[in-house]
């Protein structure tokens, strides 16, 4: 019986650092979430869609952050 719920919360730690590492794998989320998005990042905005470089950072109001190649939108 002991062997049974140390595996059953083994399994439940496994599924949630799975999608824990889903989640922070995933840019779209991340730049969603934090407003900071990578160079190269397709986004959807209320403009049209557009790639993230320091161009399109400046001219939609973000803050380039050069030396990650960073974009952080308000």
């Amino acid at each position: 019986m002991r062997t049974i719920k140390i595996c059953i919360c083994l399994l439940s730690v496994i599924i949630t650092l799975f999608y824990i590492i889903k989640y922070i794998a995933n840019d779209v989320d991340f730049c969603l979430d934090t407003g900071y998005c990578k160079e190269g990042l397709s986004l959807n905005t209320e403009f049209g869609q557009i790639i993230v470089n320091q161009e399109n950072c400046i001219n939609n109001s973000g803050i380039w952050i050069s030396n990650k190649k960073y974009c952080k939108f308000k």
